[in-house]
């Protein structure tokens, strides 16, 4: 039966919400609003558009749909698919400047040579235990393949926390201690890494030391 059920966007909580976050990062950090799911029922749009006008820098999707939906909506700013983006559509992504998660090991494909270039943000699996490199090896394996190809360009290195929001850190110290891992074998092989993230909403709002350049704040905005 129809119920007639329809939601409100309000766009100033969202811009509130935001700047508080804001609030709480170093001046020069980055801040992506995740508007994944069509902005958690917010309406990714106008999501997007009040989160970007608070002082959100970036903004993340679950699927190249959504980031299209953002980018013909004449939405400018850096967007990152945090979700699978197949080779066959990663040229869709780069012809709208959308970056993808490289999650899986992309060295034996036929790929083609991107125009304009792809940006890519390397996932490393500390812990989730989904997908992503799990090795520093792993990782620096695939960023020296991504060094080969002109057509390809490692704009970011990331990982995930599986529990941030528990009461107690183990698990998410655990993981913040691979990807340190990880980060440390990068700098010894002299691999420059424009932006590493870690930080979701929780570990965002409870520790200010897994910042980096940027964090991701989604159902919290």
């Amino acid at each position: 039966m129809y119920r007639g059920t329809f939601a409100i966007v309000d766009e100033r909580a969202i811009w509130h919400n935001v700047r508080q976050i804001r609030s709480l990062l170093e001046p020069g950090k980055r801040l992506l609003i995740a508007v994944k799911a069509n902005g958690y029922g917010h309406g990714a749009l106008r999501a997007a558009e009040a989160a970007l006008s608070a002082g959100a820098t970036d903004l993340g999707v679950a699927s190249l749909e959504e980031a299209l939906v953002l980018r013909k909506g004449g939405i400018a700013a850096p967007i990152l698919v945090l979700g699978v983006v197949s080779p066959e559509a990663a040229q869709l992504a780069a012809n709208w400047q959308i970056a993808i998660a490289l999650a899986d090991d992309w060295f034996e494909l036929d790929l083609p040579l991107f125009d304009p270039p792809l940006h890519v943000h390397v996932k490393v699996d500390t812990g989730m235990n989904r997908l992503g490199f799990r090795s520093p090896d792993e990782v620096l394996g695939i960023i020296r393949w991504l060094q080969t190809r002109p057509d390809m360009e490692l704009a970011g290195v990331f990982t995930h926390f599986a529990k941030a929001d528990a009461k107690e850190l183990d698990h998410a110290e655990a993981q913040m201690e691979r990807f340190e891992q990880v980060l440390a074998t990068l700098k010894n092989a002299g691999v420059h890494v424009p932006v590493v993230h870690a930080a979701n909403s929780a570990a965002t709002l409870r520790r200010p030391d897994w910042h980096y350049d940027m964090v991701r704040v989604g159902i919290s905005a």
